[in-house]
């Protein structure tokens, strides 16, 4: 699972991201002496920060709280985005 490494003070921020399994993190925790939580709960990223347990990531110099929502209109160009090009008549293999 993905982690996110909690540096210490205010705001808690994330300083990184690692890849642990759930077993290790209570131990890793106490060795790191750092805070850890799931990073994919709510897609942390290094430099998202907390602030009155509301979780924030600076998009363009605001500070926008997580989970981020796409909206469909996003989602929509998203996808076309992902198809495949059409390759112009003569240039196909």
């Amino acid at each position: 699972m993905r982690i996110a490494v909690i540096a210490s003070g205010e705001p808690a921020v994330v300083e990184n991201i690692i890849i642990a399994d759930e077993d290790q993190v209570e131990a890793l925790s106490r060795v790191m002496k750092r805070e850890l939580v799931d990073a994919d709960l709510l897609g942390l990223q290094v430099g998202d920060k907390r602030e009155s347990d509301v979780w924030t990531r600076n998009i363009e110099g605001e500070d926008v709280s997580l989970p981020i929502i796409v909206s469909a209109e996003q989602d929509d160009n998203a996808v076309e985005n992902e198809e495949e090009p059409e390759i112009p008549d003569g240039e196909a293999e």
